[in-house]
């Protein structure tokens, strides 16, 4: 399970295991390095390896936080790379349950919309916070304005909502992966991943 926490100047990403009661990893993002945000249908390419009953479907989020970079092809191909220059959300399995006419749970919580909709203004009041504080010292210094590539310059955060491509061209390692669900944590006997 991811937990994200909105904090005012970071999102926080944590990976818990509800099977060994404890947290694994922990991510801090701040919001100057955020510069688009994406919502949208998931998506796959015209020719992909990954079979039908695999694919994730729904609506989901991608934060993207490395301007002009890509991932490389080492990153896109390798299941288990943790730097990847974006991060990608999906609604939690209890909210699309709910909206399957399953049991019903505090969804506020678990929708990817709500996540968005808190998200994208905590990243721009951030946003506006640093071209504030800049412009106050620009001011106080009476140096004349001068071009940056701050990652907090206007119009410096994209909001876009269209569908987001899960690029999984080839790659025999993710097709296995997907496919026998390791990438689901799962208490497997002696062996947790």
């Amino acid at each position: 399970e991811r937990l994200v926490i909105v904090c005012a100047n970071t999102l926080i990403i944590i990976k818990y295991s509800f099977v060994e009661l404890k947290v694994l990893r922990t991510t801090r993002l701040p919001y100057y390095n955020i510069f688009k945000i994406q919502m949208g249908e998931f998506c796959y390419p015209e020719k992909t390896l990954v079979p039908e009953k695999s694919r994730r479907t729904g609506t989901g989020l991608r934060i993207c936080t490395e301007k002009g970079k890509n991932a490389s092809v080492l990153q896109k191909y390798n299941p288990w790379s943790r730097s990847m220059p974006f991060v990608t959300f999906c609604n939690h399995l209890l909210a699309r349950q709910h909206a399957e006419g399953g049991a019903r749970h505090d969804n506020n919580k678990l929708e990817i919309e709500t996540f968005y909709g808190k998200l994208v203004e905590a990243v721009r009041s951030c946003h506006a916070k640093i071209l504030a504080d800049k412009g106050a010292a620009q001011s106080a210094g009476g140096a004349a304005k001068e071009t940056s590539s701050d990652p907090a310059d206007e119009d410096s955060l994209e909001v876009l909502t269209e569908p987001i491509l899960i690029e999984a061209y080839l790659g025999w390692s993710a097709v296995v992966h997907n496919t026998s669900q390791l990438g689901y944590f799962k208490n497997r006997r002696f062996v947790n991943y």
